[in-house]
């Protein structure tokens, strides 16, 4: 054998080994896991104007059970044309979504919230 062929067999069997390593580390670290995303978005236009928008997530790690992750947001437009939203996700084994929103000639007001539960 050469010694270009000795190295690149040995390179070869160290991605190998790393690879499966990695591998193996992931499958028993990776349990899966509880997530919330919230986007709220408010645009008004004219002279006199207000928009705001808030959203807020938060997860935690349950010990021996899984782990709950929990959204809301809220979106408020008013003037001239205002526009309102409130998306909600959530990742996990069961997840409960609610949005609501209600429009009129010059006020917008949008509200929504996403639990997610992920159990080991």
């Amino acid at each position: 054998m050469t010694e270009t062929t000795t190295k690149s067999l040995y390179e070869q069997s160290l991605k190998d080994f790393y690879i499966e390593e990695i591998a193996d580390v992931l499958a028993a670290s990776i349990s899966g896991g509880a997530g919330a995303k919230v986007n709220a978005n408010a645009a008004a236009s004219g002279d006199l104007t207000f928009a705001g928008a808030y959203a807020k997530t938060y997860a935690e790690q349950i010990a021996d059970v899984g782990s709950i992750a929990f959204g809301y947001g809220a979106s408020i437009a008013f003037g001239d044309n205002p526009t309102s939203s409130v998306k909600v996700t959530g990742t996990g084994d069961r997840v409960f979504g609610y949005t609501a929103s209600e429009t009129g000639s010059q006020i917008s007001l949008s509200q929504g919230l996403v639990l997610a539960i992920d159990w080991k």
